[in-house]
């Protein structure tokens, strides 16, 4: 901070785009590997994402969000369009996972009334 209430470190907020494009590239990637893979391992992106999550925090800090320059506007609008998309992709990974679910419940439960069991009970 710079130390004016509502005013970042210009140094800090000069970096924010950067930061920014960094999460927009990452939750376009994250959104790619559900839809290659809906069961993909996204710990990388859990973390990555993290570290954005706080540095974009960090450069926000006491800002005036009205003073923001118009190209940071667009590049945040350009991030919330990735993570609308992203979680479109999430939710259909986990729509497809509580369908596996599902599936597995009814077998389950299919085998344990069928009598396969009944002579352990």
């Amino acid at each position: 901070m710079s130390g004016q209430a509502g005013t970042p470190d210009p140094a800090v907020l000069a970096q924010l785009p950067l930061v920014v494009n960094r999460l927009i590239a990452l939750m376009k990637a994250e959104t790619e590997a559900l839809r290659a893979n809906p069961q993909a391992d996204l710990s990388r992106f859990v973390d990555q994402k993290s570290r954005c999550h706080y540095e974009i925090n960090l450069a926000l800090e006491g800002a005036d969000h009205r003073a923001f320059a118009p190209e940071l506007t667009a590049v945040l609008r350009a991030l919330k369009a990735a993570v609308e998309e992203n979680v479109r992709a999430l939710a259909a990974a986990r729509g497809a996972s509580e369908d596996i679910l599902a599936v597995l419940s009814r077998a389950h439960q299919a085998s344990t009334t069928d009598g396969t069991y009944s002579r352990f009970v």
